[in-house]
């Protein structure tokens, strides 16, 4: 089990949200994330992973022999000397306080960049990715192709990415904001206490208001809150829905203990609404119910379902349109949170003991992670990422899905844990 620090301690290291005090935020180029060995069969021997830098057991496909660097397989030892250590201008916390708009940090005027030898990168190729990881350790990011890897000095998860944009989570405080991408450092213009959900177009997202309720166009009864769709690029809301929400009972999330992390505050989206009787979509002219238990999440082709009737929970896709069963396969075990990644191929589950499964919806196959390895696919579908290490310093590892092969990170700051996100520049 990863250690987490005490909160003072956590504070001291660049907390984001907090009093005013001498504490700054940095954002650093450091250098010591190091291109590892390449290992082929790690994907197709993946039995049992063991972590045992940070006490973690991951279980994926990944082989059995050399756990020295925190995964077991033919993995070559890390090498060092890629990157050099470049300091960046520090900036401060402004007086604050935890609600919807937390006060304001100027950004860095620069951040210096540092380079591999032309035609040379981490991963083989060009790939046009950050990996982001961030929690109640530091936000930090790794260029994929540069090696470069920058500590914002700041703590936050980050959630999910739109359009220029990285949607990020301060779990201390409880709120949401956005940020650029390219310089995440920056104190987002607003912060927000809710649910947040993926939106169809690019540069939005959804937030859900717990304080405002909404009426349905048709009158229709419903359930508390008011969904709000933001324009990140304008910073303005551009549509509102009711939020439908219900105390949920009798299913494997209110058994369990709750998710920590971006799972917290990830939700399914305006779309449907779990009720006690059953799931509902959205319609302009009322609420259509669909089946029984309570959505997890949803595509633009299908949705799943939860049902614990009985005491058992099953689980199922239907399909948006009829609510047709669709065959996907479903994972393994309860279901407290699930998210899909990669444009939905990729299915993310968390359950109740803690565990993480990826899950490939078109070949059925199947990774299982200790949920502090915080598991993670490339948008494009490319790309698998996870962590391991121990308090100080960790190692990340991303194998390419084509090919098997997987290349190792050192040098990523860890004092507590965190969550990985690939990003897009």
């Amino acid at each position: 089990m990863v250690e987490h620090e005490p909160a003072d301690e956590r504070r001291s290291g660049g907390a984001w949200v907090g009093r005013p005090g001498p504490e700054a935020t940095t954002s650093v180029v450091t250098g010591r994330v190091v291109s590892g060995g390449r290992s082929r069969p790690l994907l197709l021997l993946v039995v049992g992973v063991a972590v045992m830098l940070a006490g973690l057991t991951v279980v994926g496909r990944l082989g059995s022999d050399d756990r020295r660097d925190g995964v077991a397989g033919n993995t070559q030892r890390t090498r060092p000397g890629l990157l050099a250590t470049t300091p960046t201008p520090t900036t401060n916390v402004s007086d604050t306080n935890a609600g919807d708009d937390i006060g304001s940090v100027a950004g860095p005027d620069s951040v210096s960049r540092t380079s591999m030898a032309p035609g040379e990168f981490l991963l083989g190729e060009p790939t046009g990715l950050w990996l982001f990881y961030g929690g109640t350790d530091p936000l930090q990011r790794i260029d994929l192709d540069t090696g470069e890897l920058v500590d914002f000095g700041i703590q936050a998860y980050p959630v999910l990415a739109t359009g220029g944009d990285v949607v990020l989570y301060q779990g201390e405080a409880k709120v949401s904001g956005w940020v650029s991408t390219a310089e995440p450092g920056e104190q987002a213009l607003i912060w927000k206490t809710g649910p947040v959900a993926p939106a169809a177009d690019d540069g939005m997202v959804w937030i859900l208001d717990r304080s405002r309720d909404m009426e349905h166009p048709s009158g229709e009864p419903v359930g508390s809150g008011r969904w709000e769709l933001f324009d990140i690029a304008a910073n303005r809301v551009v549509a509102r829905r009711p939020g439908d929400r219900y105390e949920q009972s009798g299913s494997a999330a209110a058994a369990s203990k709750p998710p920590v992390g971006r799972f917290e505050v990830l939700s399914p989206g305006p779309e449907y609404s779990s009720r006690p009787d059953g799931v509902y979509r959205y319609g302009d002219d009322g609420y259509r119910r669909v089946g029984d238990g309570r959505v997890l999440t949803y595509d633009d082709a299908s949705v799943l379902m939860e049902d614990c009737a009985g005491g058992r929970c099953d689980y199922s896709w239907v399909g948006r349109v009829g609510g047709e069963p669709v065959g996907d396969p479903v994972a393994n075990g309860s279901v407290v949170s699930a998210e899909l990644l990669a444009g939905g191929r990729w299915l993310q589950t968390i359950d109740g003991a803690g565990q993480a499964q990826l899950l490939d919806r078109e070949s059925g196959d199947r990774l299982d992670f200790d949920r502090l390895a915080s598991p993670t696919v490339s948008p494009d579908g490319r790309w698998l990422a996870w962590v391991v290490g121990r308090r100080g310093e960790a190692t990340v590892f991303v194998t390419d899905l084509a090919s098997e092969e997987t290349v190792a990170y050192r040098g990523l700051a860890t004092r507590g844990s965190g969550d990985l996100l690939f990003v897009e520049r």
